[in-house]
């Protein structure tokens, strides 16, 4: 059950997050309503789930833990800051891949 409602939560939060990068045109969907509904959708799907075993008990505990990982994920990952626009990805790209070309073949 627990696998289930994990694979529900974050099946639909990617189908989420592809839609608003679309709308932004960035490669990340990074904001406060997004990493908050990250939470809320994630301990409403072990809600939903938990509903289905036989322990009212088990389903609060279940859903008291969802909440407090989903927010200590957020809180670590600081998943409400935009991360980098795509021509700064581009540009990062371009820099690795030179720092790589220089440290494996030489500077010659």
């Amino acid at each position: 059950m627990l696998l289930i409602a994990e694979f529900l939560s974050q099946l639909f939060l990617t189908v989420f997050d592809r839609r608003i990068e679309q709308k932004r045109r960035r490669t990340g969907a990074s904001s406060l309503p997004n990493a908050v509904s990250g939470v809320a959708v994630r301990t409403l799907a072990f809600a939903v789930v938990g509903t289905f075993t036989t322990s009212s008990r088990a389903t609060v505990t279940i859903v008291v833990c969802a909440f407090l990982v989903s927010l200590g994920e957020m809180a670590t990952l600081k998943s409400w800051k935009d991360g980098l626009d795509d021509d700064e990805v581009r540009h990062a790209v371009q820099e690795t891949a030179q720092l790589a070309r220089d440290t494996f073949h030489g500077s010659d």
